[in-house]
């Protein structure tokens, strides 16, 4: 087995329902949708975002306005020098590579609500969350947040993260995310026919109209958002009725104007959320923007029980040169920084 370093994994959100249904072809699944709503929805935004990758090597990205109702996914395959790194263990997994030679798919899908958010897991498991859609107009006083399932056809490269069959309150040993071709044999992304979906409603309330971060449990076990009066809320994806905040800007300030929410693998402190009002990404890292040095908490769930046992406040000013950041203490990111095993 061979190890590749670097997952892009970013956050999720909540739930509440469970009423489920088949995204039809002529509905979802549109490689091409109408002309006047591509040229509105992609014309207008023009800027993917990362979701998930390997070593930037392959993954998903994605193209969304929180004033249309729909979404774009770009799958990507890149095929770089051979001094790139990460490259042997790609190489040696897919068989043969052409330096220089990249290829993508896109796929745009509608929607009945002005997506906010997206999230996922891992490349099946994605979350997509926005204010409900009516009469040309966004209602921001309720929120819609689906669940996708995305099939996959054979030759299809993707990356899978186990899911927890334990319950919220047991310890879950840490696993790595895995390396797949469906099928087994390798065909490039933009020769596949479409990815399909399913769809599950999981919430569509006021209650979180006003979130402005979200994360998944990389285990499956929950969903974590914080809404714009700074608290931090946990829903438990096996009972979505069972709701509790578990965080409030009133003793951790990191949840003050909170944009992000990264979890993390840590040598120092096991399963670890870091708040902050930064950009996706990873965490450990110093990105551009609102990130920098500024004030994170740390929620931090030392057995990976679902349970945060303790808050590390870290004020304006130190973030850099915390033990947190340190990047030799992360093991995993979920974000960027993920082990994967090629199988």
């Amino acid at each position: 087995m061979m190890t590749l370093q670097k997952f892009a994994a970013a956050g999720l959100l909540l739930a509440g329902g469970a009423a489920v249904f088949r995204a039809t072809a002529k509905e979802a699944i549109l490689p091409h949708i109408d002309d006047s709503l591509e040229q509105e929805f992609i014309g207008l935004s023009g800027q993917y975002r990362p979701l998930l990758s390997i070593e930037d090597l392959f993954g998903i990205s994605v193209d969304y306005r929180n004033d249309v109702p729909a979404i774009g996914f770009r799958w990507y395959q890149l095929f770089p020098p051979q001094d790139r790194s990460g490259v042997a263990e790609y190489q040696d997994y897919l068989g043969t590579l052409i330096a220089g030679e990249d290829r993508e798919k896109k796929q745009y899908f509608k929607l009945s609500f002005a997506p906010k958010a997206v999230a996922a897991r891992d490349f099946e498991d994605v979350f997509i969350a926005g204010h409900p859609w009516k009469d040309g107009v966004a209602d921001v006083s309720k929120l819609t947040i689906e669940r996708w399932s995305l099939s996959y056809p054979d030759g299809a490269l993707i990356a899978r993260r186990p899911k927890s069959s334990l319950g919220l309150r047991q310890a879950q040993p840490y696993q790595r995310c895995s390396v797949s071709i469906v099928g087994g044999t390798f065909t490039p992304i933009d020769e596949l026919p479409p990815i399909h979906e399913d769809r599950s409603l999981l919430y569509s309330e006021a209650e979180f109209a006003s979130m402005t971060a979200m994360a998944v449990d990389p285990d499956g076990r929950y969903l974590l958002v914080t809404l714009s009066e700074g608290t931090l809320h946990r829903i438990d994806l096996s009972d979505t009725t069972q709701i509790e905040v578990v965080g409030s800007v009133t003793s951790s300030p990191g949840l003050h104007s909170c944009q992000d929410l990264s979890f993390a693998e840590h040598a120092l402190y096991g399963r670890i959320c870091v708040a902050s009002r930064g950009v996706l990404g990873d965490p450990a890292l110093d990105g551009a923007g609102m990130r920098g040095d500024q004030a994170r908490s740390v929620f931090v769930d030392t057995e990976n029980d679902g349970t945060f046992e303790n808050v590390l406040e870290i004020p304006d000013g130190s973030w850099k040169t915390s033990e947190v950041r340190d990047k030799s203490n992360w093991i995993d990111g979920f974000r960027v920084n993920v082990d994967a095993i090629f199988n």
